[in-house]
């Protein structure tokens, strides 16, 4: 071979190594995944990767402990502060996220988070539409509307939520007991008799002694007004009531000693309502991770108004 056919393939060599660079080298890697061969062979799924000129790391590997967005596991509190930083909601400090405590519950029923309104606040703020959503995993759900007075045996309407300052409200993963997320007033507490609310609602209803018309004069008005009085509060009377306590008394135990009676006769007392409401989000699975999670509060326009992190 003389000279000149040397000269012609190392040529030819440089334009292929040039043509390699170009569709390979220039584009910022040196390497391409390959696919492990299918079980039982192998184990299936790639390996290999891309690296990136310059850094020397392979982009399908971290040495951070990293999931969802991004975020480093390995210092939330710095990751926080930076979406407290960064919060534009003009919410931002009138609500807050005021415990995370229940979101490691390990059921929808039970876990919750719970939000407050600071006391300066003026006015009403609309909170449907606004939404939980985790940091960390990016899953979340928005919460709808509720019912502002909701009856017993009956499908109730539904509002938007509007609170006030110093109202809270407990927002829980999992479906409503009784049908939708409603504010809590003083006759509430018979919602506990045959339900199970997580955490439960106070049993402080008006006593049903305080509610009885009047019985009259005489023995037969005794024995009423003395069993009346051992009647327990938020309950309904479920055994055989005496005879002997009259008509008049008889009807009101079996009849009207419940959450409906209570409703229409203490609706219109100035503190009939209570500053909470129960929300639900309808949902038959977890939301929020154990731990290592940063829930965050954002508003209808998905701005953030606070988070918080454990």
């Amino acid at each position: 071979m003389n000279a000149m056919d040397d000269l012609k393939w190392l040529i030819m060599a440089l334009l292929a190594l040039f043509l390699v660079w170009i569709f390979v080298g220039s584009k910022g890697g040196v390497g391409e995944l390959f696919v492990n061969p299918p079980a039982p062979v192998g184990p299936g799924g790639t390996y290999g990767g891309s690296i990136t000129q310059g850094t020397g790391q392979d982009s399908s590997f971290s040495t951070s402990s990293t999931i969802g967005g991004g975020q480093d596991l390995r210092d939330l509190k710095k990751t926080l502060q930076n979406i407290k930083n960064l919060a534009g909601s003009p919410y931002k400090d009138k609500i807050t996220i005021s415990s995370s405590s229940g979101a490691r519950q390990t059921s929808p029923d039970k876990e919750r988070i719970e939000i407050k309104v600071n006391r300066n606040v003026e006015g009403g703020i609309n909170i449907t539409g606004w939404r939980l959503e985790s940091d960390i995993s990016g899953v979340g759900d928005s919460i709808g509307k509720g019912s502002y007075l909701p009856y017993s045996g009956q499908v109730n309407s539904k509002v938007e939520i509007f609170l006030q300052a110093t109202d809270k409200a407990i927002i829980t993963t999992g479906r409503s007991p009784i049908g939708s997320s409603f504010r809590l007033n003083k006759c509430s507490g018979y919602f506990e008799q045959f339900q199970d609310f997580k955490p439960s609602i106070p049993r402080t209803c008006p006593k049903p002694i305080d509610d009885l018309p009047n019985v009259g004069v005489g023995a037969e008005a005794d024995k009423c007004i003395s069993f009346v009085e051992r009647l327990s509060r938020c309950e309904l009377y479920l055994e055989s009531v005496p005879l002997d306590i009259g008509g008049t008394c008889h009807q009101y135990v079996t009849a009207d000693v419940n959450y409906n009676y209570c409703v229409e006769v203490h609706k219109n007392d100035p503190d009939f309502y209570k500053r909470e409401w129960r929300i639900y989000l309808e949902r038959n699975d977890e939301l929020w991770r154990k731990k290592r999670e940063i829930i965050k509060l954002l508003d209808q326009q998905g701005r953030v108004v606070d988070a918080i992190s454990y």
